[in-house]
């Protein structure tokens, strides 16, 4: 007889505890989409491969051997989902840089009909969507939707138990898909509206498992985000933030702040990531060469290659099986290696892309304005950020400039001084009593004055006698 085991006495450790939390919900599935993700060093940037196999145009087939009925039957409806797809769509491609990939639509249909990222490619600058994830406003859209699933629970418990059969057979692993996907369809269209909030929870939606519980299980959804923002907001903190505990922190770069943050909350150092190494003829959008090849051996492998084979290629062909018709553009054409990520959460997304971050010394700073943080771009060192805040025309940088301009000038009695007088001058050089060099000269002058009054070098008063000494007021003549 196999034991039985008593876990009543074992106590998870952290880690455990943090692995579950972001793995893990009751009744919900986190990891529905199978995404895949590319680094590009070069230009910065993050290619986000998303899913288009969990739509409903890959899974019309499948349906119709069940014995459903299609969705063409009521073209009125399908119709009306294409429009707002395509709508929701159009307000994605103005945030973020998005394209429909080649393979999407294969099934029959242009658009999807649930998710609209399904079957798209898209491309980020490193760090924009995690930020864009951590500052993403969840709460809006989950109580609007909350306010809603009430009555969309009590009539899907009515549907569960008077229209549903009391069993469903799965019988093959296309049962399966259709079982899920069955559940995934009324949680993309309960939930859109906080699943577009952010772009990583649109490409890695997940799926209620229970239809008579949606408020339940949006609520569990809602707070697992909120718990992430929390979280990652917590990391650029300890390992970015140039104010935070500088005299222990400060000498530690970001890699080794953020060991200490593991270590601290009893994490393993180490991480686990499913790899893809793929080898293709095409360069998939980055600037890489084969390895080993330089662009010059690129040119001339493409230029020297040619199509009719020798003596040489018809033996080896012969050997190997191979059509030497084809083997020649296969062996003249360069081949790339991509590595690329599997990622089906939006946990695990988080996690690759600030572990690559670090992996490629990309900054974060947090803005002296608005509080959030931003990448560091290059070697342009600034305290504000470019992001423009909701209810403004321009960005912190730009705002920024503008307030100390007006402090210095609040407390600087120089500076009035000098526009004083500079309007005054400017005045006389339009109605042609200075001349335009004439002017041009004082307003040096001024400059280096009105900056030596600033430093206290000059009196205010001693200031005021120069500027007004520099172009006395002309006598005028009496008439004859």
């Amino acid at each position: 007889m196999a034991p039985k085991y008593d876990y009543s006495e074992y106590k998870p450790s952290s880690f455990e505890e943090a692995k579950k939390q972001h793995n893990q919900i009751p009744g919900i599935h986190l990891d529905y989409y199978a995404n895949y993700v590319r680094f590009y060093p070069e230009q910065r940037r993050v290619f986000l491969a998303v899913d288009g196999l969990p739509e409903e145009f890959y899974m019309r087939e499948y349906r119709e051997k069940r014995g459903d009925a299609p969705d063409e039957d009521d073209p009125e409806e399908v119709q009306d989902r294409l429009n707002a797809c395509k709508e929701q769509f159009h307000k994605l491609q103005q945030r973020y840089e998005i394209r429909p990939s080649e393979l999407r639509g294969r099934g029959g249909e242009e658009e999807p009909l649930n998710n609209v990222l399904s079957g798209c490619d898209v491309f980020l600058p490193y760090g924009d969507g995690l930020l864009d994830f951590i500052y993403a406003d969840f709460k809006t859209p989950f109580e609007k939707t909350v306010s809603i699933l009430s009555a969309w629970d009590r009539f899907s418990e009515f549907a569960v138990r008077e229209l549903m059969p009391d069993t469903l057979k799965i019988e093959s692993k296309e049962d399966e898909m259709l079982r899920v996907y069955d559940l995934f369809v009324p949680t993309m269209r309960s939930s859109c509206e906080m699943l577009y909030a952010s772009l990583y929870t649109a490409a890695f939606p997940p799926v209620f498992l229970n239809l008579e519980k949606h408020e339940d299980s949006l609520t569990a959804y809602y707070e697992y985000l909120t718990m992430l923002q929390n979280e990652y907001r917590e990391i650029l903190e300890f390992c970015f933030d140039e104010d935070f505990y500088p005299q222990v922190l400060g000498k530690l770069m970001p890699s080794e702040r953020f060991a200490l943050y593991r270590e601290i909350h009893k994490y393993p150092s180490y991480f686990e990531r499913t790899e893809r190494l793929q080898l293709s003829a095409r360069e998939m959008g980055g600037t890489e060469m084969p390895f080993g090849m330089s662009k010059e051996d690129f040119v001339k492998r493409l230029e020297s290659s040619s199509l009719t084979p020798t003596e040489a290629h018809l033996d080896f062909a012969k050997r190997y099986g191979l059509d030497a018709e084809k083997l020649m553009p296969t062996i003249g054409w360069p081949r790339f290696i991509h590595v690329s990520y599997d990622v089906r959460t939006v946990a695990g997304m988080l996690e690759l892309e600030f572990t690559k971050l670090l992996e490629q010394n990309i900054r974060f700073r947090k803005c002296k304005r608005c509080g959030r943080y931003f990448i560091m771009k290059g070697n342009y060192d600034t305290n504000y950020c470019d992001r423009i805040a909701d209810g403004e025309t321009r960005n912190c940088q730009e705002l920024a400039a503008q307030e100390n301009y007006k402090a210095r000038i609040a407390g600087n009695q120089a500076i009035p001084l000098y526009n004083k007088y500079y309007k005054r001058y400017a005045a006389r050089v339009r109605v042609r009593q200075l001349k335009e060099e004439e002017f041009k000269r004082w307003k040096y002058q001024a400059l280096q004055k009105r900056d030596e009054c600033s430093d206290g070098k000059i009196t205010v008063e001693e200031f005021e006698l120069w500027l007004e000494a520099s172009f006395p007021n002309r006598v005028k003549k009496a008439k004859p």
